[in-house]
């Protein structure tokens, strides 16, 4: 009987407690609503006019892929990944004039 009684205790406490049910902290580095991750095969360098800030972008070289997100004007970030047979670095950096550079290299 007291089996049961810490039984249905413990599971009233659990439902009343919600078991973690609330809503899941959003990450720093989330994609904007409606944006697509841009990807480049090493290696690629290029300039973007008009890029959206916090749009993903992705490098890939055999495999394997590194990525960052597009940071404000005046600003760079970079990403890199290292695997067995190949590596992928990407370096973004943001004009002032607010235009983008990307490098991907292996």
């Amino acid at each position: 009987m007291k089996a049961t009684a810490l039984i249905i205790t413990a599971v009233a406490c659990l439902a009343l407690a919600g078991c973690g049910g609330g809503p899941k902290p959003v990450s720093p580095g989330s994609l904007k609503r409606g944006s697509q991750v841009r990807t480049f095969t090493a290696p690629t360098t290029t300039t973007i006019a008009n890029p959206i800030e916090g749009q993903a972008m992705r490098c890939t070289n055999h495999g394997v892929s590194s990525g960052a997100y597009v940071p404000s004007a005046g600003h760079g970030v970079s990403g890199a990944a290292d695997g067995t047979k190949a590596s992928a670095i990407l370096t973004l950096t943001r004009h002032s004039d607010g235009s983008l550079a990307v490098s991907c290299t292996p």
